[in-house]
């Protein structure tokens, strides 16, 4: 689905090619002195504007994809975490092994320790879903936790367990092989996705450069287009008024 501001930027291109439909029609009168104006010249702008809007729209569908396959791996840790904490307890882990996970733990999911119930009164959804939010809430939760301090933290309990000499487990994914393996593939997800929101946004900037800010801009050709074609017919005149309505309006990044 566009949003308004995408439809925006399409219609400032639409506009132009509307514009230089009309140019043609004026025949060899319509000759101006600037290159960018000539129907060439506005032929090869728009060209140029609809390259720039394609890649807009490849860089934004890569983005969500790598972003999606980074919370995957996020949203399996956050499950995980729990699982973490009941296994160095049934291992047998000193209460201080306990006590500094549980720490992490909640730095992890967002509580805070004055908020944590007992872990035996609760259910492992509720230790690694603060409040038992759905995902997209539980991104804006009370901690507003990075991926950064995710992965920092993730990589100290996966640390601490690794230091726990009686930690054992027959759960592969749990094991701090596979501890391990996790993390690793939630950095790399998380580099790429970062990559791929740069890369977005400077698709959005040579974008805007094209529709907005360059010097033979789409808005400022096609305004200067039909300051032309009025000084050439008229305001008033019958070659104007289809031009009048093609409007060419700054739209917010």
């Amino acid at each position: 689905m566009k949003t308004n501001s995408e439809s925006g930027h399409a219609r400032n291109v639409a506009n132009l090619e509307t514009l230089i439909t009309h140019c043609i029609t004026f025949g060899p009168q319509y000759n101006p002195t600037r290159t960018a104006m000539t129907i060439q010249g506005m032929q090869n702008i728009l060209q140029l504007a609809h390259a720039e809007q394609q890649k807009v729209r490849t860089k934004k569908s890569a983005m969500d994809n790598l972003i999606d396959d980074r919370d995957h791996d996020f949203d399996l840790a956050r499950k995980i975490y729990p699982r973490i904490i009941r296994t160095l307890e049934i291992s047998g882990a000193s209460d201080l092994t306990l006590a500094q996970a549980k720490a992490i733990h909640r730095k992890l999911t967002g509580r805070r320790k004055s908020e944590a119930e007992p872990a035996e009164n609760r259910e492992p959804q509720e230790l690694s879903n603060p409040g038992n939010l759905p995902a997209t809430r539980r991104r804006n939760s009370v901690s507003q936790l990075s991926y950064d301090n995710v992965l920092e933290n993730f990589a100290s309990l996966i640390q601490l367990v690794t230091d726990e000499p009686v930690y054992a487990t027959n759960e592969p994914d749990i094991t701090v092989a596979g501890l391990n393996a996790l993390l690793a593939s939630m950095r790399a997800k998380h580099s790429a996705a970062k990559i791929g929101e740069a890369e977005y946004k400077e698709a959005l900037r040579t974008r805007n450069q094209v529709i907005y800010t360059d010097g033979d801009s789409v808005c400022s050709l096609g305004r200067n287009v039909k300051k032309y074609v009025q000084v050439l017919y008229g305001p008033r005149s019958k070659e104007y008024k289809p031009l009048a309505g093609i409007q060419f309006r700054k739209v917010p990044a």
